[in-house]
């Protein structure tokens, strides 16, 4: 189990592992939604977070440097940890991941307005070169996908 820190900032957690030493790191921001008495969306960071240590993310990096001579390879393998954790994190609150990935989208005020499907359409209107090009850098997915891989995850009954 990882030592736990809360560190004022916006709505966000990561690991992160020093001396041989795993770390959480959670924002105030992902406090202050379970304050409100649900807890679901606390509970789906924490298991994603965790799913990075379960699955050893943080100490594949040795193994994985030479992924980092072919461009965009390391890129792409950590949006797939992204899409992994966050299924994980679905195990622990199914609810909790669909409206966690939302508010890092919207924001904690208007996350709970905000239509799901709707969202995800829009997003599937804005696809494109240049929204494929930018994911390329990313180490993270955008989030309208990781919502919709979260949904299609549950559809297969999982």
């Amino acid at each position: 189990m990882p030592e736990i820190f809360i560190t004022g900032g916006r709505f966000n957690a990561f690991v992160m592992r020093f001396a041989r030493a795993n770390y959480l790191m959670l924002y105030s921001e992902v406090i202050e939604t379970s304050l409100k008495g649900d807890f679901a969306i606390l509970i789906f960071v924490i298991g994603h977070e965790l799913g990075h240590i379960k699955r050893k993310h943080l100490t594949k990096d040795l193994w994985l440097f030479p992924s980092n001579l072919v461009p965009f390879l390391k890129q792409a393998y950590s949006r797939g940890c992204e899409y992994t954790c966050d299924r994980i994190g679905y195990h622990f609150s199914n609810r909790g991941a669909v409206e966690g990935i939302l508010i890092l989208a919207i924001g904690k005020e208007i996350y709970s307005k905000i239509s799901i499907d709707q969202f995800i359409t829009d997003s599937k209107n804005e696809q494109g070169f240049w929204v494929w090009f930018s994911e390329i850098f990313l180490t993270h997915p955008h989030l309208a996908k990781r919502i919709k891989g979260i949904e299609d995850y549950h559809k297969q009954g999982y």
